[in-house]
């Protein structure tokens, strides 16, 4: 069961990564800019602000405890 559940978080991963690749070659306007936030740095959290940081996306990361990397 956990590995089924690992092969579907890193598909996930792996599908985010793509979008946010295809996000980041489109140009977008100033003014009608998305804002993305995270909600959470956990492990899926920090490696999706890793992902938006490596293609100059900004985002906010968004941790309601004082620690990072999930419960």
């Amino acid at each position: 069961m956990f590995s089924q559940l690992v092969k579907v978080a890193f598909a996930l991963l792996f599908a985010l990564q793509c979008e946010c690749r295809q996000l980041a070659t489109k140009s977008l306007s100033t003014d009608n800019a998305a804002r993305i936030g995270i909600v959470g740095a956990g492990v899926t959290g920090l490696y999706t602000a890793l992902l938006l940081n490596e293609l100059g996306i900004d985002y906010e990361l968004l941790e309601a405890s004082n620690r990072t990397g999930g419960p």
